[in-house]
């Protein structure tokens, strides 16, 4: 799933670029204003939305597995950064961040 996940996203997104205003492959440019999103997406983000369960559910622990038994959904994007942090911190593993790293 999370292979046929990532074709699609890239199709997409080689899709748009195809209709930029560049035509080489190697230059793949996406304009701000052309969306990458099909309709099978909107359709399912569309689910999401009205189930009302956006944060928790069937779909977010469906995505969760995709990347391992340690996959965790986050709210945002600083949310995911914090927990990465807390995670390198973690004194329980070895070579975990101490105070001062960098």
């Amino acid at each position: 799933m999370r292979a046929m996940l990532l074709r699609s996203i890239d199709g997409r997104l080689r899709e748009t670029a195809q209709r930029s205003s560049s035509k080489s492959p190697t230059s793949m440019q996406i304009k701000l204003h052309e969306t990458t999103f099909g309709e099978e997406e909107i359709a399912a983000a569309v689910e999401v939305l009205r189930s009302t369960m956006v944060t928790s559910g069937a779909k977010v622990r469906e995505f969760e597995s995709h990347f391992g038994p340690n996959g965790v959904m986050c709210n945002s994007g600083s949310s995911a950064n914090l927990l990465a942090i807390a995670a390198l911190c973690n004194p329980v593993i070895e070579d975990h961040l101490d105070p001062g790293d960098e």
